[in-house]
């Protein structure tokens, strides 16, 4: 997916949402792909942060504006990062599990039939 098909899918959905439209079931769909997709993006760049942020000591020469140690800020940005991949791989977890329940839905074409049914 690229950022413009989820900058497209999102706004649609919003929109219907803000005013009041129908919002299809495939609309629902697409949205937990955005949701799974976007999530998996987010995970990975949180990683690759992680990875550049333990080299930081090796690389540069660092201060702070604060007058802490530099390791402590980065040891804390390790650990911030640490938690929001976990965050973020939950996240995604319930975004593809809420993917995949959507999925089985579809729409009765039984004029008889009622919400809920």
């Amino acid at each position: 997916m690229n950022v413009d098909d989820f900058k497209a899918g999102a706004e649609a959905l919003h929109e219907a949402a803000r005013y009041d439209q129908d919002v299809t079931v495939h609309d629902l769909y697409q949205a937990g792909s955005y949701f799974t997709e976007a999530l998996h993006a987010l995970s990975s760049l949180a990683s690759q942060a992680d990875e550049q942020v333990e080299l930081l000591p090796q690389q540069f020469i660092l201060h702070t504006d604060d007058g802490q140690p530099t390791d402590e800020h980065v040891r804390a940005a390790i650990v911030h990062l640490t938690e929001l991949r976990s965050l973020l791989q939950r996240a995604g977890e319930s975004a593809s599990r809420y993917h995949a329940a959507v999925g089985h839905l579809g729409v009765a074409v039984d004029p008889d039939a009622k919400p809920g049914d």
